[in-house]
Order: C-alpha cells, then sequence, then structure tokens
C-alpha cells in the first residue's frame, strides 16, 4: 500500500519579543560579567604585593 506524501501547513512564525531585546546589551552584559573575574583580583593581588613590599624596604 503505498504512502501518502504528507502535506504540512505552513504557518508564519511572528517573532515575539523576548526577555533579551529589552534586556541588558551585550556590551555592558560582559562588562559587568568582566569587572569582577579580571579587575577585582588584579587589584586585590596589587594591593597585596604593594603591602609585601612595603613591609620590606621598612626591615
Amino acid at each position: 500500500m503505498p504512502e501518502k506524501p504528507v502535506q504540512e501547513s505552513l504557518e508564519i512564525v511572528v517573532a515575539e519579543e523576548t526577555e533579551f531585546d529589552s534586556s541588558i546589551p551585550l556590551r555592558r552584559s560582559l562588562l559587568i560579567t568582566i569587572i569582577p573575574t579580571v579587575l577585582l583580583p588584579l587589584a586585590f593581588a596589587s594591593v597585596l604585593g604593594y603591602s609585601i613590599i612595603q613591609q620590606r624596604t621598612e626591615n
């Protein structure tokens, strides 16, 4: 018995506004992510290095 060809209806899908459309831009979200992960440890290491050098110069 031959199979009948399936005719699927093509529906036009309207893109709905998602939360990403009205959210923070990619540049700002990357900046918010980069600052805590890179700059804060770098600042901590700088302060730690400065205090170690300061103690060594006093001795």
